[in-house]
Formats: C-alpha cells, structure tokens, sequence
C-alpha cells in the first residue's frame, strides 16, 4: 500500500498542487486486488486495517493545502465509480469548498464516507 501511494498518489498530489486535475483508474479482472488497492482493508467494525490509495490521498489533499499559509481556500470535487460485473456500482459526485483552509478541520471522513455509502 504504501509502495503504490508513494508511486501514484504523490504524483497525482505533486500535479493537483500544480493546479492539474487528477484521475487515478484502477483496472483488471476479477479478484485482482483493485478494491484492495484503492480502499485498503477493514475490520469488521469498519476501521482500516490497512488504507488504499483513495484515503491516502484524500488525507494528504486536505493536509497539503490546509498547511499551506498561502491558501486561503480551495475546492475539491470528487467523482468515484465501480464497475461490478460490467454494472455500474456506487458512482458518486461530491464536491467541498473549504474557505479558511489553514484552520479547517480535515473533512475527509465526511467525503469518502458518503462515497462509499450503500445506495449511493
């Protein structure tokens, strides 16, 4: 996990702090570790055992800019979609502006938890 986040998610950040939008994909068949990849691994109660890509970068997003004195707002838009046998499952728009980026509270939670809420 931490290998791939260090080879695509630094990347994707390093270009979205360029002002470059991003697009990760993951693709391949069936039981070839995509969901493990991107989301990571929970515990039955729902807490990461291990993080995928998306929590990361989410992470490291609202760390990167709330950090940054020069920010004073930014917005982040998210589009997520799963394809489960050639169906599409959970395709989701999301979109935050966060305005006094420096005090802001990490809304990460808020995000991916709504991406990844059953029936969205």
């Amino acid at each position: 996990q931490e290998d791939m986040y260090v080879t695509i998610g630094d990347v994707a950040l390093t270009s979205l702090r360029k002002g470059f939008n991003s697009t990760v994909l993951a693709y391949g068949q069936t039981g070839s570790g995509k969901t493990y990849s991107m989301d990571g691994a929970k515990d039955d109660r729902g807490q990461y055992t291990s993080r995928g890509l998306i929590p990361r970068v989410f992470e490291n997003v609202f760390k990167m800019f709330g950090e940054d004195p020069d920010v004073m707002s930014f917005q982040v838009s998210i589009q997520y979609l799963e394809l489960y046998n050639e169906q599409p499952r959970g395709s989701t728009q999301l979109a935050r502006r966060v305005v006094g980026a420096q005090r802001h509270v990490n809304p990460l939670p808020d995000l991916w938890h709504a991406l990844r809420r059953p029936g969205s």
